[in-house]
């Protein structure tokens, strides 16, 4: 839990980042298995909704947005359609991944961003079993 607190410590130090009401989660899953993780929408704010996904190297890659209410959900380069869906039920948001593989595993971000700042709802660390990432790689500087 330690690196993951290292990580979190990292990600606010940015002043367009804000956290409140924020949640972590951690997922444990075979490969092959489908999982949906959760985002609860703490505010209740329905705009600009989206999950990245924090890769080693500090890469940041977008994977889903939604724009307003009973929009459909916009995926981005190479999160296909047949292995993402991003749902909502209003309270909460899910990223649904069919078929984990290890590539899957890393740090799934969701939250709402505006021109001035980005929102943080949740962080999940979504691990495939029998591939371990460790979370201080996220962190190395190149």
């Amino acid at each position: 839990m330690m690196n993951i607190n290292m990580v979190l410590v990292f990600l606010f130090t940015f002043s367009w980042i804000t956290k409140s009401e924020f949640e972590f989660h951690s997922v444990l899953v075979q490969p092959g298995e489908d999982v949906a993780l959760l985002c609860p929408n703490l505010s209740k704010i329905f705009e600009h909704i989206f999950w990245y996904k924090l890769i080693p190297g500090l890469n940041v890659s977008r994977i889903s947005s939604i724009s307003t209410a009973g929009s459909e959900a916009r995926l981005y380069d190479e999160f296909q359609r047949e292995k993402f869906n991003m749902t909502s039920n209003i309270t909460n948001f899910f990223l649904n991944i069919k078929q984990v593989n290890f590539s899957d595993s890393g740090v799934y971000i969701c939250g709402t961003k505006s021109p001035s700042c980005l929102k943080i709802f949740s962080e999940t660390y979504l691990q495939v079993e029998g591939k371990r990432v460790s979370i201080m790689t996220f962190i190395s500087v190149d």
